[in-house]
């Protein structure tokens, strides 16, 4: 086994655009205009079937173990 020590350089790269971002008046914090990921709206179900009836399906499951 080689032991290669992790590379932290992107941290300073990373602090720096945090700071700039955190002083840039333009950017206020909630604005929408600035959010990375917008809010997704799903359906409520997106499985294709209804869920089956769960007394089925215990009453269906075979187990090599029980016996």
């Amino acid at each position: 086994k080689l032991y290669e020590p992790t590379k932290q350089d992107f941290r300073k790269d990373l602090v720096q655009q945090v700071i700039l971002r955190r002083l840039d008046k333009n950017v206020t914090l909630g604005d929408k205009v600035f959010q990375i990921h917008p809010p997704i709206n799903l359906p409520a179900n997106i499985a294709p079937t209804p869920k089956p009836n769960k007394d089925n399906l215990v009453a269906q499951h075979t187990s090599r173990f029980r016996k």
